[in-house]
């Protein structure tokens, strides 16, 4: 499965240098705390930063499980070890690499903002690859407001075309 997550400047240099995927939102609680119970998360949420509108802290619950791998239905496949990943900053470059470890939470969060650190290990395959190349390459241009993201949108067949030259750089490697 392929899987896009946005990032800023310092959170994503950190990762792809420590091999990890790092997520950060107000939320100062494991994922692993509510169980993959999304009506106890968004509860929560909504008493955290940024997140005090019904329809913010539902769908920062539905990133925060999504990353974490719990199922939720109607929505699109959690992340899983050997899942393809684009870690996208925003306007400036894509790495590519494949998540290789669970679910990890860390707070507080050592640059010192609200909350703490949600994260899973990953093998970066390509790193730093500048926008405009990847967009050539790929065909389309990783943008959303979500932190965790669905490459290609609802289209099955742009997802997939996406997710298998993803692959084809990761077997490059």
């Amino acid at each position: 499965m392929l899987h896009a997550i946005r990032a800023t400047g310092e959170r994503y240099e950190y990762s792809v240098s420590d091999g990890v995927v790092v997520i950060d939102f107000s939320c100062d609680r494991s994922v692993e705390d509510f169980n993959c119970d999304k009506a106890a998360l968004v509860q929560y949420l909504l008493t955290t930063p940024y997140n005090s509108k019904i329809g913010t802290a539902r769908t920062s619950a539905s990133q925060l499980l999504r990353f974490s791998g719990c199922e939720l239905y109607g929505h699109t496949d959690p992340i899983s070890a050997g899942d393809v990943v684009l870690y996208v900053l925003t306007g400036e470059k894509v790495s590519i690499g494949e998540i290789q470890g669970g679910y990890s939470f860390v707070s507080p969060n050592p640059y010192g903002d609200v909350g703490g650190r949600h994260f899973r290990k990953a093998v970066w395959h390509i790193r730093d690859m500048p926008l405009s190349e990847f967009e050539s390459e790929f065909g389309f241009k990783p943008q959303s407001s979500a932190t965790v993201f669905r490459p290609g949108g609802n289209d099955e067949t742009r997802h997939l075309e996406i997710e298998n030259r993803a692959r084809r750089y990761i077997e490059r490697d």
